[in-house]
């Protein structure tokens, strides 16, 4: 009898080398011209279509191999002379693959996996490509295909210690069901229907469940193919089963644990069919039966779980339906329930049913879950105490966008977005979304990924297109409704008015300095006791007295002008420091909340190590002085620095200027530090004459450090002991002098005067 040889690839003329496009392809080929154990057949070539174009991408060389060493009478039926294809792919995973192209080639062990009606493939290393490829040669290659002919054909090639092989082929379907299945799956007005996703290999593939109208059915691309979910009665725990290879034997085991399929299978099957029955279709993939069984530990015992098993069943819902005895054929290319049988079934007096189900083949499904909020939580390591609760995010850029995904991913809290900005072209470098977002508005694009990120109607975020400061219904509802917010503006106006707002919320402030290699998060109290505005100038303060805050504030690397408008600057850092600081950010703010006290931390990153510092800063208690219709705001870390100060220098007075910044905008001077007398100064019992030496290069450097936001706001200086800060005579007259001198900026001055055991502060000119 004539041996019979796939017909695999498409056949080249001749065996020149010539006719081989890769060079893998010719050294094997010449390999072989050398070898005396196979001899050159034919060459092949598989083709592709790309972009309307056919694209070589995989050669094979047709050879016979026979080397003398397979016995001619093997009982596993490897023959001594085999038709082998020796495949070479450019870059593939596994780039050599090696097929038996004799079409009754037997089935062994240490075969790979190929697809419908393919040649069998040898399964000749044990090892990743990566590792094989450091010792590969074409003339190894061969002689491994020789040993494995002989090896396998002894039937010595499975070594004693090596872990047996599975019975079947790992199924390549994940299913992917949403996480609502179990209660869902029975509506009487939905019905789930399964997409398969290209993966783009041939090993595995995915198939995510969606619920959709059952009137859905029958639209083009909607199903996969046929789903049936079946609920069955409780399984008891026993050691685990070999997988079925029919629905009688899934039936058998079901039965051994105190439960049953058949049964619910078909009471599903006539659930599910329509007056107008059913399609008695051929070929597809059959049936997708997803069962839902409680497990217990003993039979009188209450569920502990419920788990979801997946099958496949190699018939049309509507073949299984027949064969089960659950409908019958209408001989119209249709399937119909019977009536009568339904109502014996009910009356418990049905006919016996045939045994035609039991033979069906099925296959195994991995069942998935789609992960919901509490398994983000799970997985990221959050609470679900401290993930249950509104927030809101105002300013969704670069940095803003970042951290509303890492928390969404990891399911803390339910947001609310507020922006005014829209997505411009050259945020794309470092914005969470995409060049398909540009001009949307910013907290459309990040609602809609953070949707994105679950299954339909797990996560949502609320978007509002508008500034969170802005007099809007909208944000003020937000901002009620919320028991914490998030500013990322980078702006110094949102921060300073939110915590102006009695009804905001506790609230964080966090941006990134203008080099990118520096972070900072600052965080109120849960009482609001110490607000945002109140640390930002304690902020200030800490970066004028350390040393990390010389280069904190450093201006940009340089400028990119990307529009027109002198707004449209942006500065020049990467989106990998975006992320870094993003992550540090939104992990150090999750975890903060969860104590009541105010925060300040500032990092910098050493962009030569890697080493990202963390500084701690300390938080001090606010205090506020009004005068001439201003508020001044301080704090008991200034007040202490200006004791400490005026003390060192007893039994003199003492002296220096202050250093803060002004918002008329709230009619507010914040006051920062307090710097000491210069060297010149003339500090007596009764006087103090403040000098000049140094002055100008301290002012310098303040403004370089704070980016020219912490200027001279005015003087202060000491009384001796027993003596109160109550101002005197020339202390007026002092004041009156420093108002006329910032009166050339448009700004009022501020005197503080730090007594014994008080301190007064005079603002002046009044406010009118």
């Amino acid at each position: 009898m004539e041996t019979a040889f796939a017909d695999f690839g498409t056949l080249l003329p001749g065996t020149d080398a010539g006719q081989l496009h890769t060079e893998g392809a010719r050294r094997l080929l010449a390999a072989c011209e050398k070898s005396h154990a196979f001899d050159v057949v034919a060459l092949r070539a598989f083709v592709s279509e790309q972009n309307g174009k056919s694209v070589r991408i995989i050669e094979g060389i047709e050879v016979d191999c026979s080397d003398g060493t397979v016995p001619s009478r093997s009982p596993v039926g490897i023959r001594n002379r085999e038709r082998l294809l020796l495949m070479h792919q450019k870059g593939g995973e596994m780039p050599y693959d090696v097929r038996a192209l004799r079409t009754d080639f037997p089935g062994t062990l240490h075969q790979n996996h190929v697809g419908p009606g393919e040649p069998r493939s040898l399964c000749l290393y044990f090892e990743p490509w990566s590792t094989v490829e450091r010792a590969w040669t074409p003339e190894r290659h061969l002689a491994r295909v020789a040993w494995w002919l002989r090896e396998t054909s002894l039937g010595t090639l499975h070594r004693n210690d090596q872990p047996l092989e599975r019975m079947y082929f790992v199924s390549p379907w994940q299913v992917v069901l949403p996480p609502e299945f179990c209660q869902r799956s029975f509506s009487p007005d939905e019905a789930l229907f399964l997409h398969a996703i290209p993966s783009g290999s041939e090993n595995t593939e995915v198939i995510i469940g969606q619920f959709l109208p059952r009137q859905s059915a029958g639209q083009p691309g909607n199903t996969f193919t046929d789903v049936l979910p079946v609920a069955i009665a409780p399984v008891v725990h026993k050691p685990t089963n070999d997988y079925p290879s029919s629905l009688g034997a899934l039936e058998d085991q079901l039965v051994a644990r105190g439960s049953s399929v058949i049964s619910e299978l078909r009471r599903a099957i006539q659930d599910h069919t329509t007056t107008s029955g059913l399609e008695m279709k051929t070929g597809g993939v059959g049936t997708v039966i997803v069962i839902r069984m409680p497990v217990i530990a003993s039979a009188d015992a209450e569920p502990e779980r419920i788990d979801l098993q997946g099958v496949v069943v190699q018939a049309s819902l509507a073949r299984l339906g027949v064969a089960c005895g659950a409908l019958i054929d209408g001989k119209d290319g249709k399937a119909y329930v019977d009536a009568t049988a339904r109502l014996a079934s009910a009356a418990g007096t049905a006919e016996p049913v045939g045994e035609a189900w039991r033979d069906l083949v099925v296959g195994p499904l991995d069942v998935r879950i789609a992960p919901t909020k509490a398994d983000a939580r799970a997985m990221s390591g959050v609470g679900e105490d401290d993930a249950d609760f509104d927030g809101l995010i105002a300013g969704v850029g670069a940095l803003g966008s970042a951290m509303a995904d890492m928390w969404s991913r990891a399911g803390w809290g339910r947001w609310t977005l507020v922006d005014d900005d829209v997505l411009r072209a050259h945020n794309i470098v470092r914005h969470l979304g995409r060049y398909e977002h540009v001009g949307r508005s910013k907290v459309a694009t990040v609602a809609d990924v953070m949707q994105r990120n679950f299954s339909p109607g797990v996560d949502g975020a609320a978007a509002i297109h508008a500034k969170v400061t802005a007099p809007d219904v909208r944000v003020d509802a937000a901002i009620k409704s919320v028991t914490l917010l998030v500013d990322a503006t980078t702006s110094l106006n949102a921060p300073r008015d939110l915590a102006s707002n009695d009804e905001t919320p506790r609230s964080a402030s966090t941006f990134l300095t203008p080099s990118g290699l520096g972070s900072v998060l600052l965080l109120e109290d849960s009482g609001r006791n110490v607000r945002l505005s109140s640390l930002e100038s304690q902020y200030y303060r800490a970066v004028l007295m350390s040393d990390w805050g010389a280069q904190h504030l450093a201006g940009h690397y340089g400028q990119l002008w990307v529009g027109g408008g002198c707004r449209d600057i942006s500065a020049v850092i990467s989106n990998e420091l975006v992320t870094l600081h993003a992550a540090t950010l939104a992990r150090r703010l999750r975890l903060h909340v969860r104590i009541t006290d105010a925060r300040m931390c500032a990092w910098s990153l050493d962009d030569l190590t890697g080493h990202l510092a963390a500084t701690e800063i300390p938080v001090a208690k606010p205090l506020y002085s009004d005068s001439g219709g201003w508020r001044i705001a301080w704090d008991e870390g200034l007040l202490a620095k200006l004791r400490q100060m005026r003390t060192a220098r007893l039994p003199n007075e003492t002296g220096g200027i202050l250093l803060g910044y002004w918002d008329l905008q709230v009619d507010t001077c914040f006051l920062v530090d307090a710097l000491p007398a210069p060297l010149d100064s003339i500090e007596e019992r009764g006087s103090f004459v403040r000098g000049t030496v140094g002055l100008k290069e301290a002012l310098e450097e303040c403004r370089r450090r704070t980016a020219n936001i912490v200027d001279y706001v005015g003087e202060w200086h000491s009384h001796p002991d027993h003596v109160s800060s109550r101002p005197s005579t020339d202390d007026y007259k002092l004041l009156d002098h420093l108002a006329t001198v910032m009166a050339n900026d448009g700004l009022p001055s501020v005197m503080l005067i730090a007594g014994d055991t008080d301190a007064t502060i005079l603002a002046k000119p009044e406010k009118h």
